[in-house]
């Protein structure tokens, strides 16, 4: 009995011995790509079988948002992450001590740099009475860099005599390159001393991901005013980086992956014709999902035409 509890200890031991916990921190990430917005639509008169054409032109106004992302490892009293660096036979290895990094992350680790001009065109197709169809494209450009987007939704509208108002929803797809700086903590489950080991990552890349976005939009739409008002309120999020970890670890956690954004746009537009109009406004972007973000308001103003057919 006494050596099948001694084998049993052994093998519990073993096992506990045997096992690690793993983490995922980001350290520092770098973006370059446009902060994608979600359609404008001006509701005026529309009747069953209408086509919209609507090109449009946006100026970042060289805003670069930085700020502090969510899930960065804990620091020293310096403000750094601190390691020990160990020579094991020519092998270089990492190890965090116990009581090194104690202190939260306070700094800034992330920046996005929009291209400085953005030219999109979309098209609505009229397919009911309340209801329509949206496809669009975009271009981005900026520095030595160009990036491509696509959009695809439905609106619902509604009419009275002086007030229109519209719901959006769909998905965009939107082009992003990042530089991404994160590690990997292996803590092995021990009863004596505990030394994390530390892995370093860094990858580049350029990738296109697919979002979701909704956005509330009310017109008026009185005759006998010369200049229209509008406003839209808008939600969506942005992929920016999707990692790939290439290597065997159980964790299936990934670094910070997207951003969120809620967008106020207000603006005026006047008509041509029946069937042309100019719209003039302003993007007013307030991004949610980091701790700390400067600018507090991304403002990009914009011009766009209406083209009915």
């Amino acid at each position: 009995m006494k050596t099948i509890l001694f084998l049993i200890s052994i093998l519990l031991a073993m096992l506990l011995t045997s096992c690690a916990t793993q983490s995922v921190y980001l350290q520092e990430l770098s973006v370059d790509g446009p902060q994608s917005k979600p359609p404008l639509f001006i509701t005026n008169d529309n009747k069953q079988g209408d086509v919209r054409i609507v090109p449009k032109i946006s100026v970042s106004n060289s805003q670069t948002l930085e700020g502090r992302a969510q899930g960065h490892s804990n620091v020293n009293t310096s403000g750094r992450y601190r390691v020990d660096t160990v020579n094991d036979n020519g092998t270089i290895r990492y190890f965090e001590r116990n009581g090194d990094n104690t202190k939260p992350f306070e700094q800034r680790n992330f920046r996005w740099e929009p291209p400085k001009m953005t030219a999109s065109v979309n098209f609505e197709y009229v397919a009911a009475r309340t209801l329509s169809l949206v496809l669009g494209a975009s271009y981005s450009s900026g520095g030595s860099q160009s990036f491509l987007g696509a959009i695809t939704g439905i609106g619902f509208f509604f009419e009275s005599n002086n007030l229109a108002a519209r719901i959006d929803i769909g998905a965009q797809w939107s082009t992003s390159s990042y530089d991404v700086n994160y590690v990997v903590t292996t803590t092995p489950f021990s009863f004596g001393s505990r030394e994390t080991e530390v892995a370093f990552f860094h990858e580049k890349g350029k990738a296109t991901f697919a979002n979701a976005y909704g956005a509330f939009t009310v017109n008026t739409k009185a005759p006998a005013w010369p200049v229209q008002g509008f406003l839209q309120l808008a939600i969506k999020r942005q992929t920016l980086v999707n990692i790939d970890k290439r290597t065997a670890f159980s964790d299936n956690a990934v670094v910070l992956q997207s951003t969120s954004f809620f967008i106020v746009t207000p603006g005026l537009y006047f008509d041509i014709s029946p069937q042309t109009r100019i719209v003039a406004g302003v993007h007013l972007g307030d991004e949610t999902e980091l701790l700390e973000a400067d600018p507090g308001v991304l403002v990009v103003p914009f011009l766009q035409f209406e083209f009915g057919m």
